[in-house]
């Protein structure tokens, strides 16, 4: 939090936000060039799913939980949680928006397609072919 609030004065459009609702969360996802989720506990980044699902490509600890939705180099960037390593994850990504649209853009591709792995019917789907096979054993 504090790298990000150290940030948010230098840079005046980077933004630290508590609870939004979800209108407001939407339309931050859909105008941010990068979600960054340092956290070193999660067990699942939904936020990175959500972000993703918006083209946003996310930046997040290289730890279990968002090892399973965000695929380094291609959705984002998984990185340890140090003040060092995510403002260089973050200053690529700036990099990338000021000078490399194109691989830029296929990072925000990439993750929209990821996210759609997590649609919910292909989740129920994926579950009862689970649940068949187990059953049919």
């Amino acid at each position: 939090m504090y790298i990000v609030k150290d940030l948010e004065k230098k840079f005046p459009n980077v933004i630290y936000s508590s609870y939004v609702d979800v209108e407001k969360l939407i339309e931050a996802f859909q105008s941010a060039h990068v979600f960054v989720s340092p956290s070193r506990f999660e067990s699942f980044l939904l936020t990175s799913i959500e972000a993703q699902s918006a083209g946003t490509p996310v930046i997040a600890s290289d730890i279990a939980g968002p090892r399973e939705t965000v695929i380094s180099g291609q959705t984002g960037l998984l990185v340890n949680a140090t003040q060092y390593e995510i403002i260089n994850a973050i200053l690529y990504f700036k990099d990338l928006w000021d000078n490399r649209k194109q691989e830029y853009s296929n990072y925000c591709q990439n993750a929209r397609r990821n996210a759609l792995r997590y649609d919910w019917k292909i989740t129920v789907d994926k579950f009862e072919q689970m649940l068949h096979s187990i059953v049919n054993k």
